[in-house]
């Protein structure tokens, strides 16, 4: 159900009412755009993935605000819910006065995306250069900052066991991820 100012103080005691009544609570919101320049992975954990998109979402304005109060029925065995969509979009305090808080999407022309499609693939080309990868550059996975030691220390072990006299040695690997397996992997 959609809520506006025109019905908001009708629908606000079958609102609360709502939300005394529920099991949970989902929430969801839309904003003025989604992407800041932090990209996020599938590699990502949860706690990364939801940081990224937080992050993303900090320079952006709130347009809309979905609530759905869900409720279990034990008689029917099924859930029920309500759901409300608050549209949030911002108005200045008069119709003179801009909305210096409004962010627009950009775009690019063609030639401009032309231009940062090869700038950012040159500079892909160099990282995977500088991370001592294979020649094959395409299947290069960029080391994120926040997995270099894991990986840098990993590398260390592993060049220490072939150096060594005997190959009996054990080499006791930190418990890690599949992701940063992948890395330790491209850079040895």
């Amino acid at each position: 159900m959609d809520v506006v100012n025109e019905n908001f103080y009708q629908l606000l005691p079958e609102i609360k009412q709502a939300i005394a009544e529920c099991d949970f609570i989902a929430i969801d919101g839309e904003f003025t755009g989604l992407h800041n320049g932090t990209m996020v992975s599938i590699f990502d954990t949860a706690a990364q993935y939801y940081q990224k998109l937080r992050s993303n979402c900090m320079d952006f304005l709130m347009v809309q605000f979905g609530l759905c109060a869900v409720k279990y029925n034990t008689e029917k065995k099924k859930f029920t819910y309500r759901a409300y969509n608050f549209y949030t979009f911002p108005k200045p305090m008069s119709r003179y006065a801009p909305d210096c808080r409004f962010l627009c999407i950009p775009f690019l022309t063609v030639p401009d995306e032309q231009v940062l499609q090869n700038e950012l693939l040159n500079r892909y080309k160099q990282n995977c250069l500088q991370a001592q990868t294979p020649s094959k550059v395409s299947d290069c996975i960029l080391i994120p900052d926040n997995h270099k030691a894991d990986v840098e220390t990993a590398c260390e072990k592993v060049k220490e066991l072939l150096e060594s006299e005997t190959m009996s040695e054990v080499i006791i690997a930190e418990k890690t991820n599949s992701f940063v397996r992948k890395l330790i992997h491209q850079v040895s």
